[in-house]
Formats: structure tokens, C-alpha cells, sequence
């Protein structure tokens, strides 16, 4: 069996919040033969859907192609939101299981399907890579296989985006503290990790759909005032939820980015975790518009510079990875350890949760997709995770709450809210 070893990936190894989804309405009457058939096919076509990862003794983890159980596939009724929440309060097995689990909803002439997936296999826009190919097999359709290709390390990035003396020093100092501490964790020790974390802490989600005209006014209004439509949800958002914040200062925002054009391999086309983090601070000061312009302008700025782009991974790709594996540990279990604090810190990982993250899968063309919803993964250090996907000039913002104890009535008030804001000239 093939070996296929996890680097920058390792960072979703341990996290107890490394699950994300897309939900898609599919224009074809459903049968359950054509179904898992067109399954099989996905997974023969993609070794690494039938993956499990494993451990050499030294503590580096592998993915085992072809080596987990079968695809569980669930025919449900239930709200899609449901199932996400339930979902994630439940583990992978990550040495026996595959990171996908299959959902369906089956209607009179459509049918839903959800992927659901642990972030180690993939990032959103593989997702949709992989959905793209099931619905066309489904349709008896030409289609090529999506391989998975995992970034190797640094010599993979852009040679401008190494980081700089102040950050490679703060990186080996960081490193040699580690030396005189490190510990290896356990898939047990995940698992604990998981459900005590899933004990404290809940989401909530709700959906906002756009209509082609409400997509039109808010493509409108983001070009009029010349920001992309990810800087005019942050805007809005800080507006939404401006009451539930007003103590707070300065508010994290984190934006995550697509670096496959950045890579030094061609990676279109492929299926793996290019994605990388923007991070920034921002305090509401002006109307909304004018708070999307400044946001807009920051977000612009990060993404001219190749050593911001890659600083992340650059981190994940020097550090140990049982360092990396440590920040969950240190954040939500019971680890005592100041160079995992350290770079938990680096990474925003923290339990205040008052950071807003947006991921946005941009426009997509398929006739054979009714709709579709994108939840990105509810990555413990956020407050609201957004998700953003426009199919077919038909918007989705997908908005995820955590904490203790999440509000879903004051979510979707707050959801309504920053709808009606994003419609406004």
C-alpha cells in the first residue's frame, strides 16, 4: 500500500474542529444502484477517499491509500444543519476510517447529498473538485481523475514568501524550548481531546440564500464601492454582531486564501490543503461601506506579499510536529507548556473566541446543481465562521457560531441583520 506523508497538513491532525462540509442539491431523480456506483467509482478514481492515517515509530503520520473501511453513506430527512452539528461532536477514526462520511436526502425529482470531511483529506475547493466529478460520473459523463498531492515542504512555496531574520529566530528559539519538553500524542489522546473539548463547547449554524436579484444588488454594491464581496460580509458582520461585541476593542479577522497559483507545482487541478491564513486586527470606526473599504485595503495588502501568504505554512512546514500537535493540547486540554503557548499564540489559537474567520469558494458554473452550501470548518479560536459560495449567480453565506453556549435565535437575527446591510446602497 501507498505512503503518503502528512507536513504542513499536520496542523488539522489533533484539532478537535477539523471537520467542514458542502451540501449540494443535484438535478437528477435519485437510484440508489446508480449512487453507489458513482461512489465507488469517485473512490477507485481517488485512492486517497479509501485513505487512514497512520504512524511510523519517530511520530511522522502517513497517509495509507486504500487501507480504511468502506464509505459510510446515510440516507436522512433530517436539516442539513443538524447533521453538521451532530457530526461534529462525532471523531474520524483516523487509523481505521476514511475522512469522508456521505450524506442523502432523497426527493421526488432531486436529491441532497452532503460530503462531509475531516480537513486532513482536503480543503473546500478540493471538495467541490471531487463533488464535481461524483455529479458528472452520476450523469454518465466523461470525467478524469482528481489526484491527491500533498505539499512536501518549503521548496514547494515561493522562494520570495521564506520568512524573515526576526521570524526564523523567534522560529528556532521556539524549536530548541520544544527540545527540552517535547511529547508525542496519541490518536487516544486526540479522541479525549475531541470529546472533552465537544462537552464544553457547541456551534450553531444558519444559512443565508441569495437570490439571482439579491446576488445582483450585492455584486452591485461590492463593485460600486470597489471591495470584494468576502471585505463586505466582514463589514457587515462587525455591524451584525456589533452589540453582542461592543466591549471589545479590536476584533481578529482571518481570511483564508487560495495559494494554488502561488505554488511551485501545478496544483488546478489537483486535490490537497492549498490553502493558506491572512490575519489581521480591525476596530469598527465607520459606516459599513467605508469599514469594507479599510478591511478590502488590508486584506489587499497581506496578499501582495508572498512571506504573509506563506507564514503559516511556513511555521507548520519548521516546526516539530509534535509541536504542532501540541497547540490543541495546550489551548483546550490540560498541557502546560510555554513554547506550545507560544506558537498557539502565533497561530491565533486562543480561548477568547472573539475572531471572525471567512472562507469564499468564488463563483461556480454546474446546470447540474440546483444549490449548494459551503461550512467551512468551526476551528475553536473563532467566534464566527463564515462560509461563501455563489453557484450559478445564486449566493450562500454559511455562518457558524461558537461557544458555550451559542444563541441560535440571536444567530439568525444577526444573520437577517447582516443580509439586509449587504443589500443596502
Amino acid at each position: 500500500m501507498t505512503k503518503l506523508y502528512i507536513n504542513t497538513e499536520r496542523i488539522y491532525l489533533m484539532s478537535p474542529t477539523a471537520h467542514f462540509a458542502i451540501s449540494a442539491n443535484i438535478n437528477f431523480s435519485f437510484n440508489e444502484d446508480d449512487f453507489n456506483r458513482s461512489i465507488e467509482k469517485l473512490v477507485s478514481n481517488n485512492p486517497s477517499l479509501s485513505s487512514t492515517v497512520q504512524f511510523e515509530s519517530d511520530g511522522r503520520a502517513y497517509f495509507l491509500l486504500n487501507s480504511a473501511k468502506k464509505i459510510p453513506i446515510s440516507n436522512t430527512n433530517v436539516n442539513i444543519a443538524e447533521i453538521i452539528k451532530r457530526e461534529d461532536k462525532i471523531p474520524f477514526s483516523l487509523n481505521t476510517d476514511s475522512l469522508i462520511r456521505i450524506f442523502t436526502n432523497i426527493h421526488t425529482e432531486n436529491f441532497d447529498v452532503l460530503f462531509y470531511v475531516h480537513h486532513l483529506l482536503c480543503d473546500g475547493k478540493s471538495l467541490l473538485l471531487l463533488l464535481n466529478e461524483f455529479i458528472k460520473i452520476y450523469a454518465g459523463e466523461n470525467t478524469h481523475s482528481t489526484f491527491l498531492r500533498l505539499i512536501n515542504n518549503s521548496s514547494d512555496f515561493p522562494k520570495n514568501s521564506k520568512p524573515n531574520m526576526f521570524q526564523n529566530h523567534n522560529l528556532d528559539k521556539i524549536s530548541s524550548l520544544w527540545k527540552n519538553t517535547s511529547k508525542e500524542f496519541s490518536i487516544p489522546n486526540y479522541l479525549n481531546l475531541f470529546n472533552s473539548y465537544h462537552q464544553k463547547i457547541h456551534t450553531e449554524l444558519c444559512v443565508l440564500n441569495f437570490n439571482e436579484i439579491e446576488t445582483q444588488i450585492l455584486h452591485k454594491n461590492s463593485t460600486i464601492n470597489k471591495v470584494t464581496i468576502s471585505s463586505a460580509v466582514i463589514s457587515a458582520l462587525l455591524v451584525a454582531t456589533e452589540e453582542l461585541n461592543e466591549k471589545i476593542k479590536h476584533r481578529k479577522i482571518s481570511v483564508s486564501i487560495d495559494i494554488r497559483r502561488d505554488l511551485n507545482f501545478n496544483a488546478e487541478d489537483l486535490i490537497g490543503n492549498y490553502i493558506s491564513i491572512i490575519s489581521f486586527k480591525y476596530r469598527k470606526k465607520y459606516p459599513l461601506w467605508e469599514d469594507a473599504k479599510n478591511i478590502n485595503a488590508m486584506i489587499k495588502q497581506k496578499l501582495e506579499s508572498s512571506k504573509a501568504k506563506f507564514l503559516f505554512l511556513h511555521i507548520y512546514d519548521r516546526l516539530d510536529h509534535s509541536l504542532i500537535d501540541s497547540i490543541y493540547f495546550n489551548t483546550y486540554g490540560t498541557l502546560n507548556n510555554f513554547a506550545a503557548k507560544k506558537v498557539a499564540l502565533a497561530m491565533n489559537h486562543s480561548k477568547k473566541g472573539r475572531q471572525i474567520t471567512i472562507a469564499n469558494l468564488g463563483p461556480i458554473e454546474n446546470i447540474h446543481i440546483n444549490s449548494i452550501n459551503f461550512f467551512p470548518a468551526p476551528q475553536a479560536q473563532y467566534e464566527h465562521i463564515v462560509g461563501i459560495v455563489t453557484l450559478n449567480k445564486k449566493t450562500s453565506i454559511s455562518i457558524r457560531a461558537n461557544g458555550s453556549s451559542p444563541n441560535l435565535n440571536l444567530l439568525k437575527e444577526d444573520s437577517e441583520k447582516l443580509k439586509k446591510l449587504l443589500l443596502s446602497s
